[in-house]
């Protein structure tokens, strides 16, 4: 087997693996709108750190073998591998803003001191979910048309535009009389 399809290989695992990670970070956000107890929400807060260092290991993969695999087949020339990478970075940075709000609310769920309804509430996490996921789905695009400048970027802000867009449609419902805002 030559070096070319071993990285292939890890590179489509790794984009398998982000899109589990942020399947589950949607799950997890869904749960949590609607635990009604302490003892709820901090059985779906748990996870968090194991999803965190999923996600960000399964991206590191994913922008180091894309750069292999975009230079061996010459194409750094196009648009499409520059704004698929700085795209994918975008995607970290969201992640790591989220990751840093979930930790906060996993760490007051352990300590006890958590206000669900100030903490869950916050608007973020939903955006960074919804941006991330249709970021992703825009990268994979890009990966099959391989379009000029123009289509390249017309995609990459599709995406950001309708990753806005969904964030104002409905999570689910909180279960009733829960004591948790929605996200």
């Amino acid at each position: 087997m030559k070096l070319y399809q071993v990285i292939l290989f890890v590179h489509a695992v790794s984009v398998l693996m982000l899109a589990a990670s942020l399947s589950c970070e949607a799950w997890m956000l869904f749960q949590l709108r609607r635990a009604v107890s302490m003892s709820d929400l901090q059985a779906w807060i748990n996870p968090v750190r194991g999803l965190s260092v999923m996600t960000t290991v399964s991206l590191v993969i994913v922008e180091l073998t894309g750069a292999y695999l975009t230079d061996r087949l010459n194409s750094w020339q196009f648009a499409w591998p520059k704004l698929a990478f700085w795209a994918v970075v975008l995607v970290g940075l969201l992640g790591g803003l989220s990751g840093r709000r979930l930790r906060m609310i996993r760490r007051s769920c352990i300590e006890g001191k958590i206000k669900q309804t100030i903490l869950l509430r916050h608007y973020f996490l939903k955006l960074s979910l919804n941006i991330r996921i249709w970021l992703v789905l825009g990268v994979l695009l890009l990966t099959v048309v391989k379009a000029g400048v123009v289509g390249s970027a017309s995609i990459v802000l599709a995406s950001l535009v309708i990753g806005l867009i969904s964030t104002a449609f409905p999570f689910g419902k909180t279960t009733e009389g829960a004591s948790v805002s929605r996200l």
